[in-house]
This record gives C-alpha cells, structure tokens and sequence, in this order.
C-alpha cells in the first residue's frame, strides 16, 4: 500500500492483536526515509480519523548488521 501518499512507504504487515496490549490491532511499516513516512503518516491519519478512536505510533530505524 504505497496510498494515500506514496514516497515509498510500504505495509509489510497487519496484525490483528498485539498480545499484552489494549490494541485490537497494528500495521507495521517501512519507509525510505522518516520525511516520506511523515508525509504519509499525515495523510493516513486523515484518512482515518473519523473511525480510529485510538492511535499509538512506535517509530524506530533498522539496524544493519554486517557479517
């Protein structure tokens, strides 16, 4: 799901429960860069506001190991 927004922001996964949480559920996503994720996080959430009562978001960056 590169919409609303594009800019290289992808869903990798959508969870139904995350256990040892409130949450009744979760999407996991990557992005090439936290511009194009903040570009689209805006967009998203104004795309569902209306029906999200509650919102958390976890913003982290990937470690690369070399080997």
């Amino acid at each position: 799901m590169e919409s609303p927004g594009g800019g290289g922001v992808r869903i990798v996964g959508e969870y139904s429960h995350c256990w040892g949480m409130p949450y009744s559920g979760f999407l996991l996503v990557e992005s090439e860069d936290l511009k194009s994720f903040h570009d689209w996080w805006h967009k998203f959430r104004d795309l569902t506001r209306w029906y999200v009562d509650e919102v958390h978001t976890v913003i982290s960056q990937k470690m690369e190991f070399i080997t």
